[in-house]
């Protein structure tokens, strides 16, 4: 299987890591007559996924986690509810 992890910098923006190559594609409906972008192979960046994960703990979608919201406002999704 191959993973695709986006890590969150400091300074808000992310870095594409996965653990084979893969053709990554932005879409923005802000932008109808030019919504779709290919992004240059240098952007994702290959055979880096164990070393970015390390011995993290790994969360999941709904624990409320501080990445599990930053991925909801991204995707501009809203957050699940609390049980």
């Amino acid at each position: 299987m191959n993973r695709i992890v986006l890590q969150w910098l400091a300074d808000g923006t992310f870095r594409v890591h996965t653990d084979e190559p893969i053709d990554l594609f932005s879409v923005d409906e802000c932008c109808p007559r030019d919504r779709v972008f290919k992004h240059a192979e240098g952007f994702v960046i290959c055979g880096s996924v164990d070393a970015i994960l390390g011995g993290n703990r790994i969360g999941f979608t709904g624990d409320q986690s501080g990445a599990d919201a930053k991925v909801h406002l991204f995707v501009g999704a809203k957050l699940p509810k609390r049980h």
